[in-house]
C-alpha cells in the first residue's frame, strides 16, 4: 500500500521549477534593470509562479505509515494536512485534516477492517468474492463491498453520507436497527439510545472536499458552517442567526478554513473572523 499526502514547493523547488519553465519557453531573465526590464521579468515570474501553485496542488509524495502492532499500520494528519491513502486491495481513502486510520498493511484476504477517527471519504475498491469493507468509527460499522462515501467520525454522533453505491450501518456489535442507505441519504447516530436521525444531501458536496474544491449549489451558509466544522474542525458561532439564510451557488478550489472564510466573507459581503478552533460570523 502507499500513503501519499499534499504538500507545498520548497522555494529551491521553486526556483528549480521556474528555471525549467524558461528553459520550455525559450526565455531567459534580462540582464539589464531598466523599467521595462524590471517589467517583463515580473510577468514572467508571475506567470512561472502561477504555474508552481497550479502544480503544487496536484503533486503527491510518498509518505510513511506508523506501524504499531500485529501487523497493523496507523496513518495520522494534522491541522490543515490532507492524505490520500491507497490499501493493499485498492481501496482509496482520503483522509482529513486531524484524522487517524488504522488498517491491516495486508487486506487481499482475510476481513478488509479499518478504524477512522476523524473525518475520511472512502473509495471502496469491489472484491471480486464479495469481501466486505467495514468501516469502524466511534459506535458505529459501515459495512460496504464497494462504493464511495464520507464518514464524520469527530464526535460520538457519527454521521455517514453515501455518494455511490449501497452501504449498511448499524451500531458496533448489535444487528437491530440496522439501516440500509441509498446515494443521498446520510445518517447521523445517537449513541444514547442507538438510533439514527436521516436526511437528505447533494453527495456532490461530500466528495468535492476530495479534489480540492467547494461544490455549493444554492447551499446555506448554515449548512456550510456545518461542513466547515466537520471538514476543518472548527465550531462556528453565528452572532446574527439571519446570516444562516444566505447562499451561496460556485465552486470554491480551497482546502483551508482561513481560504474558506476570506472567500464566504468577500461573497457575501460579511464579517467572519477566526480565533483559535472558533470561527465567528457576525
Amino acid at each position: 500500500m502507499e500513503t501519499k499526502y499534499y504538500r507545498g514547493l520548497s522555494d529551491h523547488e521553486k526556483q528549480t521549477l521556474r528555471e525549467g519553465i524558461f528553459r520550455r519557453l525559450k526565455l531567459s531573465a534580462p540582464a539589464d534593470r531598466s523599467p521595462r526590464a524590471i517589467w517583463k521579468t515580473s510577468l514572467w515570474v508571475g506567470v512561472a509562479a502561477s504555474f508552481v501553485i497550479i502544480v503544487g496542488g496536484i503533486l503527491f509524495y510518498n509518505g510513511m505509515d506508523h506501524r504499531i502492532s500485529n501487523g497493523k499500520l496507523m496513518v495520522q494528519t494534522g491541522a490543515n494536512e490532507l492524505k490520500k491513502i491507497r490499501l493493499s486491495d485498492s481501496t482509496v481513502v482520503i483522509l482529513n485534516a486531524n484524522s487517524s486510520l488504522v488498517y491491516n498493511s495486508d487486506l487481499t484476504t482475510g476481513p478488509r477492517e479499518v478504524k477512522l477517527t476523524g473525518n475520511a471519504f472512502f473509495q471502496v475498491k469491489k472484491d471480486i468474492s464479495l469481501r466486505h469493507f467495514i468501516v469502524h468509527a466511534g459506535a458505529l460499522a459501515v459495512t460496504v463491498t464497494g462504493t464511495q462515501f464520507n464518514v464524520n467520525a469527530r464526535t460520538p454522533e457519527v454521521e455517514v453520507a453515501l455518494a455511490s453505491g449501497k452501504v449498511e450501518v448499524n451500531f458496533d456489535g448489535y444487528q437491530e436497527n440496522k439501516r440500509y442507505m441509498i446515494p443521498g441519504d446520510k445518517l447521523k447516530a445517537d449513541p444514547s439510545g442507538r438510533s439514527f436521525l436521516s436526511g437528505k444531501i447533494d453527495a456532490s458536496i461530500y466528495s468535492a472536499w476530495t479534489r480540492g474544491v467547494w461544490d455549493f449549489r444554492n447551499t446555506s451558509l448554515e449548512d456550510i458552517a456545518s461542513f466547515m466544522e466537520e471538514y476543518y474542525d472548527v465550531r462556528c458561532i453565528f452572532k446574527d442567526a439571519r446570516k444562516k439564510d444566505l447562499s451561496i451557488t460556485g465552486v470554491i478550489p480551497v482546502n483551508t478554513v482561513q481560504g474558506l472564510i476570506q472567500v464566504i466573507s468577500e461573497t457575501l459581503q460579511i464579517n467572519i473572523k477566526q480565533t483559535d478552533n472558533q470561527v465567528f460570523i457576525q
